[in-house]
């Protein structure tokens, strides 16, 4: 019953992250007109900030929890998110702010992406290692491949504003 709990509530998590990760990227091209390289440039930017945090993070998990690693995450992942609220597309400013936005973001949400699976690692009993694994694969991939079409159709219909409800 733990387990299921931990699944359901990191699945729904994931879930909130890919609210976020499906549609800024779409953001960048479509409402701010970034150009394809550009939005790759912020993207391997992103990534490297990652890089340079993960050891740090490895070491708060170890000191305090995955748990308070994966809620630190969120909460930081959840601020940079609706942050992106701020970024309209008539603002000369929006392009100058990504940057540190996107590498936060991208560390959060790597740092709650490492934090749930070592969680669920110290769940994962021997005996039924098989059993939980599946249901761990099960649960967040359904959340993890549902979401992006739901945020796809939120956009297409809404435009703006369904970005705006994306990163809200």
């Amino acid at each position: 019953r733990p387990f299921m709990t931990f699944v359901v509530t990191a699945s729904l998590s994931f879930s909130a992250l890919a609210w976020f990760g499906a549609a800024y990227v779409l953001y960048l091209r479509d409402a701010l007109h970034l150009q394809p390289n550009t939005v790759m440039f912020l993207s391997a930017i992103g990534s490297f900030g990652i890089l340079l945090t993960i050891r740090f993070w490895g070491r708060f998990m170890d000191h305090s929890g995955s748990g308070r690693a994966m809620a630190k995450a969120l909460i930081g992942h959840a601020i940079g998110a609706t942050l992106f609220l701020l970024l309209y597309p008539e603002a000369p400013w929006s392009a100058y702010a990504l940057i540190p936005m996107i590498i936060l973001i991208s560390i959060f949400g790597a740092a709650f992406y490492i934090a749930a699976h070592r969680a669920m690692l110290n769940y994962v009993r021997e005996e039924n290692r098989v059993g939980y694994t599946n249901l761990w694969t099960i649960g967040t991939s359904l959340t993890l491949g549902a979401t992006p079409i739901l945020v796809g159709l939120l956009i297409d219909h809404f435009g703006l504003w369904g970005f705006r409800t994306c990163f809200t």
